[in-house]
């Protein structure tokens, strides 16, 4: 009897875990429906393959060591077409991370980032959104991105620039803690 009592008992235990890992699985994508872009540099290209686990309908592109002056130029500007037709209604934009380690002064990437901005808000009706990196202590980097988000209409800003994730190298993360910052994101978008 005792027996049959703790097998009953184990078969409970089975089905419900076995029905919360369904129910985790059924809620990987956050249940956003919404048609999601990222560009950026090498973060995003950390970034990108968390990120879409977590939203269903994700894409994006990335370029090592790019910056926002990269994606302004006639031959990156190919990407324009590509977000024309996937209609996003949030485009994140993960750059500055090496404007941010450059010696040079933050105008030029101020003007880059208005133009790029105003350009991607031109290809979809959605939201642009820029993705400050983490761990960034750059107070002008950061002076920039937050004057320029607010000056232009249908541009925000996420600043991660004080979380603190394990950076691999000094600047990237390790899998983990992109994995981690994909979930901070999805977690403060609108």
């Amino acid at each position: 009897m005792e027996k049959n009592m703790l097998s009953k008992r184990l078969s409970i235990v089975v089905v419900t875990v076995l029905l919360n890992l369904i129910a985790l699985s059924a809620n990987a994508k956050e249940h956003r429906t919404e048609r999601v872009v990222m560009i950026g540099d090498s973060q995003a290209g950390g970034l990108g393959p968390h990120m879409g686990d977590l939203i269903q309908h994700f894409k994006f592109v990335s370029h090592r060591g790019s910056k926002a002056s990269n994606w302004l130029t006639p031959k990156n500007r190919k990407w324009s077409a590509w977000i024309e037709k996937e209609n996003p209604s949030l485009i994140l934009v993960v750059l500055g991370t090496n404007e941010a380690m450059s010696k040079k002064k933050s105008n030029a990437f101020a003007k880059n980032m208005q133009t790029l901005s105003e350009h991607l808000a031109s290809l979809s009706q959605g939201t642009v959104i820029w993705v400050t990196p983490p761990q960034l202590d750059k107070p002008a980097y950061l002076k920039t991105v937050r004057d320029a988000a607010s000056k232009i209409p249908g541009i925000a800003m996420m600043d991660f620039s004080q979380k603190r994730y394990i950076l691999r190298d000094g600047v990237h993360l390790y899998s983990s803690g992109y994995k981690q910052w994909a979930e901070d994101i999805v977690k403060r978008l609108p």
